[in-house]
Formats: structure tokens, sequence, C-alpha cells
């Protein structure tokens, strides 16, 4: 059975994504990391989630946390695919903006 464990300051994907979580979490320093854990080799373990007041986004990348970006959440319309990971952080920051405010 998969699961997550929390991202750590110390936690890497050797690509662009690892920039990405500094820069959210920077801004936000209450936000919350998380990825999934696979039980099988074939698993899928590049899906992370970024938690701030009640509000999840989730980033799905290709291996190493490179791009392509698949960042949602539940709000319907929150759906961004992009090889862009500036476009990507902007994204997940605008969501968790969004979730301050609610």
């Amino acid at each position: 059975m998969a699961g997550i464990r929390p991202w750590t300051s110390d936690d890497r994907t050797g690509g662009p994504l690892d920039e990405i979580f500094r820069s959210v979490q920077s801004r936000f320093p209450d936000a919350v990391v998380s990825r999934l854990v696979g039980t099988h080799p074939a698993d899928d373990d590049n899906v992370f989630w970024v938690r701030r007041a009640g509000v999840e986004a989730q980033i799905d990348t290709a291996p190493g946390g490179a791009p392509p970006f698949t960042v949602e959440s539940d709000a319907p319309g929150t759906r961004l695919d992009t090889a862009d990971a500036e476009a990507a952080r902007e994204h997940i920051e605008h969501l968790l903006i969004d979730a301050a405010e609610r």
C-alpha cells in the first residue's frame, strides 16, 4: 500500500522542483510538503503535495523533479499542465494565497 511522507529541507529531487519548493516554503513558511511513497518499484513516486490553510495543491512531475509539471487542487478549474517551472511555482503560490483568503 502506498503512503505519503513529509518532505524535509534536506530532501532533493535533483530537478527544478527543488527550487519551486524552496521558493514556496520561503514565501509560506507554514506550507507543508509531502511525497507519495510507492510500495512497488514500478509505482510512480513523482507525486507531491503542498498543504497550507486547509488547501492542498498536488504536483506531478517527470522523474527527478523534472518537467512537465501538473499542478492542481480540488477546486474546479485549477489544473495547470506546463513545462515551465516558473509557471508551476506561480500557480502553486496562487493556490496557496487563495487558501489563506478563504
